[in-house]
């Protein structure tokens, strides 16, 4: 307590008694003081202590909860910020993959541009890096690999642009394979920089759409990531994918581009199609939820981004049950 606020607070309770002296008729006023409390004795502290008010226009009042204030909100500006930049960066490079040469080659929809591959195997990863950093592909991949376990068959694997986020404590063992002889070579140097401690693997050159040899009660997990927009038939794709997948607790997981939420979108995935077909060897306007609903397999998980183009999806084999109930439903 300050003197001047023990001044006030003395003068404030002080208590005047007058008695009359027994000296003489005379008499003069006696100032009887409170009994301040002492520090030990703290029953009645809050009824005498006075009431201190923080002056924060003061220099030299605690000013911890500004600072921590300030801090938070230049954190915050900060996240704001960085989610402006990440969503207009991601909306700049949608509007420019869509986007390319407006002549189209002589190719007819759908024709098979898998050949495509042998040409640009050196340079592909190259070519996408920029587009898929800004549109946040990278972080899509590792979070679909985090759900790749125990044995795993990675089709289409191109480059191998996924082995650096596999889970090696995970995955007992992995299988890559691609048509591409020049894009398994790619992958296979690539792994071996990634995983140099990592031997439980194998890559072959075949086919998806070829018989594939499988371990015992089949694969924990399949894994293909814009794969379906570059082979022919889709559909059957995914019903061999289904077929080799260990059933109930199997997985099949897929990262892929297709046809999006809104027809201007769409239009101009179907008007740059052909060009962006004869160049990366992809079809990338394919309605990827007919595809899927073709191949017969169950929806786990579906998400979608860049105005729905990419489609991030987890599925499984249907049960006993589940297939006599769609029998029975089409029986009907």
């Amino acid at each position: 307590m300050t003197s001047s606020s023990r001044s006030v607070f003395l003068a404030s309770d002080a208590v005047v008694n007058c008695t009359l002296l027994s000296s003489g008729p005379a008499w003069k006023p006696q100032l009887r003081l409170p009994r301040l409390p002492s520090r030990r004795d703290t029953s009645s502290m809050g009824k005498y202590r006075p009431i201190q008010h923080k002056d924060k226009t003061s220099p030299f009042a605690d000013d911890s909860e500004n600072k921590n204030r300030i801090r938070i909100m230049r954190r915050q500006t900060l996240y704001v910020g960085a989610g402006l930049v990440i969503f207009f960066g991601s909306m700049w490079a949608t509007a420019s993959y869509v986007s390319g040469e407006p002549e189209a080659p002589s190719i007819l929809p759908g024709e098979d541009v898998s050949n495509r591959y042998k040409d640009i195997a050196p340079g592909f990863d190259k070519s996408v890096d920029s587009t898929e950093f800004w549109m946040g592909i990278g972080w899509l991949r590792k979070w679909l690999l985090a759900k790749a376990h125990g044995n795993v068959l990675e089709v289409s694997v191109g480059t191998g642009r996924n082995s650096r986020f596999y889970k090696e404590e995970q995955c007992s063992s992995i299988t890559m394979i691609d048509l591409s002889s020049e894009m398994i070579e790619v992958a296979q140097q690539r792994f071996k920089e990634d995983r140099p401690k990592y031997m439980s693997r194998r890559f072959l050159v075949q086919s998806a759409l070829d018989p594939i040899a499988s371990p015992p009660g089949g694969f924990d997990t399949i894994v293909q990531t814009m794969g379906l927009c570059s082979t022919p038939d889709p559909v059957r794709l995914l019903k061999q994918m289904g077929s080799i997948l260990r059933p109930e607790t199997g997985r099949i997981l897929l990262l892929e581009h297709g046809r999006g939420n809104y027809d201007w979108i769409n239009d101009k995935l179907d008007h740059y199609a052909p060009h962006h077909a004869d160049k990366f060897g992809c079809w990338w306007n394919k309605d990827i939820k007919q595809i899927i609903d073709g191949s017969g397999l169950e929806v786990v998980e579906l998400k979608r981004y860049h105005f729905g183009t990419t489609w991030w999806v987890e599925l499984k084999s249907k049960t006993e049950v589940d297939t006599r109930e769609t029998e029975h439903k089409a029986v009907k």
